[in-house]
């Protein structure tokens, strides 16, 4: 017999205004980070070039190519534990 081990999740479709820099998505999209303080896995699609940071501002941002999704977590790019996202949109 086989176990699923279901853990708390959240998702959340958004869109970042061009020219903006450093979305905060914890403050705005409260729907995240509600289920989960601490997420062990991200998944992250954009149809724009955007650059993302984790956990704060001041941390080196991780560029996006428009159209292919990215994963962060277990078994990904490692990242112990994300509290929080900050999105940069330069387009427009």
């Amino acid at each position: 017999m086989a176990t699923l081990d279901v853990r708390n999740y959240d998702y959340a479709s958004f869109s970042v205004p061009n020219a903006t820099t450093d979305y905060d998505v914890k403050t705005n999209q409260t729907a995240l980070f509600s289920e989960v303080d601490n997420a062990g896995y991200v998944k992250i699609e954009s149809t724009a070039i955007i650059t993302v940071k984790f956990n704060e501002t001041t941390k080196t941002g991780i560029p996006f190519v428009a159209n292919e999704a990215q994963e962060f977590g277990k078994n990904f790019i490692p990242i112990r534990s994300i509290s929080n996202l900050y999105i940069t949109n330069a387009s427009g």
